[in-house]
């Protein structure tokens, strides 16, 4: 078979594609080792054995955990965190593929259903992480990581390293920080009313312990006491962009 100029050079380019292991077809970016970008699981148990539940959205290189109602007292941390993770599930695939969240809407479910501040055994999960500031007593737990609550909270750190952590809570209406986050927060603040504080570490507060002894930087998110009568998308609309930011920063949140 005769092959002119022609047929040659174009056999030698598609030669070269597959020698360099590309294809003729635009490449088009995918999870690494095509993980799936979205997932859920159990990151641990209540004291009473009830799941304390995560969901993974995307698989980019920068990690944030998000997570509501450590204490039950304040359920609008929870809906907030769980339209959070509604939205993040519209997002298009490019941003999944620059961020991976790990969304835990309820940190201590058995305080959730009872409206307690504390766990089933009536502690704070927020104070018993093992902190040097940290305070033995039966309200915080008698040794840090008593509680199973707060356990989970540092295993999913384990599996999921974060580069931020975003703590949603009530009632104080600020936007409080503890590490390296003053940046992430006023982010944040540029896109909701809530002002920037400083509360301080709390004793052996998951502030103290990621953010100030481990330099993760940590912000607090701090709704407003009656925040728990508002619709889930109306607290969306009041707070989403916000989250968004805290997710998202040095870019700005994603366009909805």
């Amino acid at each position: 078979m005769h092959l002119n100029k022609y047929t040659v050079s174009a056999l030698l380019i598609l030669t070269a594609f597959f020698i360099s292991g590309c294809s003729l077809s635009p490449s088009k970016p995918s999870c690494p080792g095509n993980i799936p970008s979205l997932d859920q699981g159990i990151a641990g148990y209540s004291y009473k054995g009830r799941p304390i539940v995560y969901t993974r959205i995307g698989c980019g290189p920068q990690t944030t955990l998000v997570y509501g109602a450590i204490h039950g007292n304040e359920p609008a941390s929870a809906t907030l965190t769980r339209q959070l993770i509604e939205t993040l599930k519209q997002l298009p695939d490019s941003w999944r593929y620059q961020h991976q969240v790990i969304a835990i809407p309820v940190a201590n479910p058995d305080g959730l259903l009872a409206n307690t501040r504390g766990n089933a055994r009536g502690v704070d999960p927020n104070r018993n992480f093992p902190t040097r500031n940290r305070i033995n007593n039966r309200q915080f737990g008698m040794h840090p990581l008593s509680e199973p609550e707060s356990q989970t909270l540092v295993e999913i750190k384990k599996i999921y390293p974060p580069d931020r952590i975003l703590s949603i809570h009530q009632p104080l209406a600020c936007i409080d920080y503890d590490g390296p986050a003053l940046q992430i927060s006023r982010a944040m603040a540029q896109y909701t009313d809530l002002p920037i504080c400083r509360l301080g570490a709390r004793p052996g507060s998951h502030g103290s312990y990621a953010g100030v002894e481990r330099q993760i930087p940590i912000v607090t998110f701090e709704m407003r006491p009656d925040d728990h009568h508002l619709p889930p998308g109306q607290l969306w609309t009041l707070y989403g962009r916000s989250i968004l930011a805290g997710i998202s920063y040095p870019q700005a949140p994603p366009d909805l």
